[in-house]
């Protein structure tokens, strides 16, 4: 059984963008992470995939949106 594919917000080139899990990006936010995760939530509710944002040194973790938590 293969697990759900998440989004992650990241911070890559001096922006934060949103990809999804074992793909390419989806798109940049410049300076904005509100903006990024506000995408990411808004596709992770629309598609049923969790979220995942990363800090911005690049550690996975700083906060986890299960898609209960989207809905």
């Amino acid at each position: 059984m293969s697990r759900t594919k998440r989004y992650y917000v990241i911070f890559e080139d001096d922006e934060w963008k949103v990809m999804l899990e074992e793909g390419g990006i989806l798109r940049s936010f410049g300076s904005n992470r509100s903006a990024a995760i506000r995408y990411a939530k808004n596709k992770g509710e629309k598609n049923s995939r969790p979220v995942m944002v990363n800090y911005k040194s690049g550690a996975t973790g700083a906060a986890y949106h299960s898609v209960d938590d989207l809905t």
